[in-house]
């Protein structure tokens, strides 16, 4: 690592696109979230700025191009715009021109003095050796290498395919920056992949968090292996990190007595008696896996059971989880319904009834409906508010609230929003022209409601449920590309 560069300094990340014909899908799959995963990790990491590279052939030198780049920056609508525009490219036969990336972001980026700085280079071929007749510069990737590592800048490779070529050029180009090399089967956990290496080196806790928070999207259904690889590599590299790091440079000069080890007790025979002088019963290890997979095959039939958390040690913004990674996804919602508007905002059919002194409208009657749970049900209902910029845009969610059955089977807004705290984040974002969705799913496991509460808000922390407020905002986007910030929460009086 270099003297220059600060353990806790603002993270700069590359990412670097080789956009050569069998590598297009990969731009494809990032345009798709890149204004989300952007958006989510300027909030997650302070300071943290990104560049761009987009990188072809030497064949592709004069049409389209050999390279393009986006200089660090935390301008999300400069990001998003440029990889949405920038082009694939026609690429020849292995090998690409990894070794022109390399030297552009050792050469031509800007990298800001005592940061933490990360490159992630995404492909599936190889570089052009130094003596290769398209080389005409005869750069040499291994010594472009050694440079960016002198420079403090550790390498992710995330290898696209299985081919020895490819896979001694990104191991080898890790291994000399102390970077992780990272095989991928397809490009449909791409984006799982840039979020987590960025966690990573953010801290071991924010990994940790994020894995969870993927885990969870899955609910039973394994991880893909893909993921489940990526996850182990970036957790054993942490593992191996805090190890070298407790160890010190001294060695003993006296001789280290060994002490014996007592051998382990068989799982197959009696233990030995106690000092009380009962015998204890012969635990087989057939007996514990027959168990186990009891154990498991009776969590799985209750499918609408909660999916138990796990250790979660900071909270994650609900704002900011997508649908497909919220924990409790697999509840049986109602679909999302509009329930409060702006005064002037036009609305198509329902009723409708002024809200908040007149500063908005609230749907009421029963278009905003209720929750059958049955006569005896000891069922709690999970209810979500989402606050939505403008028409047909994304819905951020803000605000949750656990009812019981008795209580659920026709929903009011006037109680649903009768917490002061509340109604003034309401009457903030109508004042910017937003619109706000609720939707409800029954939670059928025998719990009451506080248990519920703790399970859901344990995990997440919703915007609107903070009794003094907390300043939230999102990028708005128009046509895909991010045009300004709209505060959804802010600190209250």
């Amino acid at each position: 690592m270099s003297s220059a560069m600060l353990p806790n300094g603002p993270l700069q990340v590359v990412f670097s696109f080789d956009t050569t014909g069998s590598m297009s899908s990969a731009l494809t799959e990032v345009r798709g979230r890149l204004s989300d995963m952007l958006q989510r990790l300027q909030t997650d990491l302070p300071a943290v700025t990104t560049a761009v590279v987009a990188h072809g052939d030497y064949c592709d030198e004069r049409k389209p191009y050999l390279t393009k780049h986006l200089d660090f920056t935390d301008d999300l609508p400069r990001l998003v715009d440029f990889v949405n525009k920038v082009e694939t490219t026609f690429g020849g036969d292995e090998p690409e021109a990894y070794e022109v990336m390399l030297r552009l972001v050792r050469r031509d980026l800007t990298w800001s003095a005592g940061s933490q700085r990360v490159l992630v280079v995404i492909g599936d071929a190889f570089p052009h050796p130094p003596n290769d007749k398209q080389n005409k510069d005869n750069i040499d990737w291994k010594e472009e290498t050694r440079l960016l590592q002198k420079m403090g800048v550790r390498i992710y490779g995330v290898q696209v395919n299985n081919s020895d070529k490819s896979t001694k050029f990104f191991r080898t180009m890790t291994e000399i920056t102390d970077g992780q090399h990272l095989n991928l089967s397809e490009f449909g956990t791409l984006c799982d992949v840039i979020m987590a290496i960025c966690y990573r080196e953010k801290g071991a806790e924010f990994l940790q968090n994020y894995e969870a928070e993927v885990r969870a999207r899955e609910g039973r259904m394994a991880l893909h292996k893909d993921l489940e690889g990526v996850f182990g590599v970036l957790r054993r590299a942490d593992s191996s990190a805090a190890a070298s790091a407790t160890t010190t440079t001294d060695r003993p000069t006296k001789a280290v007595r060994l002490v014996k080890l007592t051998k382990a007790a068989s799982l197959t025979k009696a233990t030995s008696i106690s000092k009380t002088g009962k015998k204890s019963k012969p635990v087989t290890a057939a007996k514990k896996l027959v168990a186990r997979a009891a154990r498991t095959t009776a969590a799985q039939s209750d499918s609408k059971r909660l999916t138990k958390p796990s250790t979660i040690t900071r909270k994650l913004n609900r704002e900011k989880v997508p649908e497909t990674n919220f924990r409790f996804n697999r509840l049986c919602w109602s679909p999302w319904k509009l329930a409060v508007v702006p005064a002037e905002a036009e609305v198509s059919s329902g009723q409708w009834r002024r809200f908040l002194r007149g500063a908005a409208r609230a749907r009421g009657g029963p278009e905003l409906g209720g929750v059958a749970t049955g006569k005896r049900s000891q069922a709690s209902v999970l209810c979500e508010a989402a606050v939505q910029t403008r028409p047909g845009a994304r819905r951020h969610v803000v605000w949750c609230r656990v009812l019981p059955a008795s209580s659920a089977n026709r929903l009011s807004l006037s109680r649903l929003m009768a917490s002061q705290s509340v109604r003034a984040q309401l009457e903030r974002v109508m004042r910017s022209g937003c619109r706000l969705w609720v939707r409800w799913a029954k939670v059928t496991r025998r719990q009451d409601k506080d248990e519920v509460k703790q399970e859901v808000k344990g995990v997440y922390d919703y915007a609107w449920c903070h009794s003094n407020g907390c300043h939230r905002d999102v990028w708005v986007c128009n046509n895909g590309v991010a045009s300004h910030r709209v505060q959804i929460a802010g600190a209250l009086a």
